[in-house]
């Protein structure tokens, strides 16, 4: 009965801290999602290009950003005023972190990631002359089979699909 009493223990903290780790950052809900949008849409990325990578000190941390931008052309629009054949910009960075302590939990989102070739539903938000996705969880695969899972590594290189 022990035993038993001290496994339902362990699986609740573990429960536990899974739970606070992901609760940073919930995913939005479709509504959410939609609320957000300017702009629904499903394309293609005909082209992904790496724009920089600089380093950042904030709040005692160091940190590297690197900047993408996926060039796509629609094939559906659900929301807002694009249509079939218009092709964007959307453009993201990540994060890293270069001094952290082990334990620590990076608060920060990441926008999803876009790959040459893959044809996706995406949530966006219009900035100007480019898009962005409105949360790291405004993506939704819709085929896979010609993406190039590659992300460019230098500055000003392009990556380009199979098909």
């Amino acid at each position: 009965m022990k035993k038993y009493f001290i496994m339902i223990v362990i699986v609740i903290v573990l429960v536990s801290l899974a739970g606070a780790a992901f609760a940073l950052m919930p995913p939005y809900s479709k509504e959410e999602l939609e609320k957000e949008s300017t702009n629904i849409i499903q394309g293609k990325v005909i082209g992904l290009a790496m724009i920089d990578k600089y380093k950042s000190k904030e709040n005692d941390r160091k940190y590297e950003y690197t900047r993408y931008c996926a060039w796509m052309m629609v094939e559906k629009s659900y929301k807002g005023d694009l249509k079939k054949n218009d092709t964007i910009l959307i453009k993201w960075k990540w994060r890293q972190i270069l001094n952290k302590e082990p334990g620590f939990i990076d608060e920060s989102y990441h926008n999803p990631a876009y790959y040459a070739g893959e044809i996706v539903k995406s949530y966006l938000k219009k900035y100007g002359d480019y898009y962005d996705s409105v949360w790291w969880n405004a993506k939704e695969n819709v085929n896979l089979k010609y993406a190039v899972m590659t992300m460019p590594k230098e500055p000003g290189q392009v990556v380009y699909p199979v098909k």
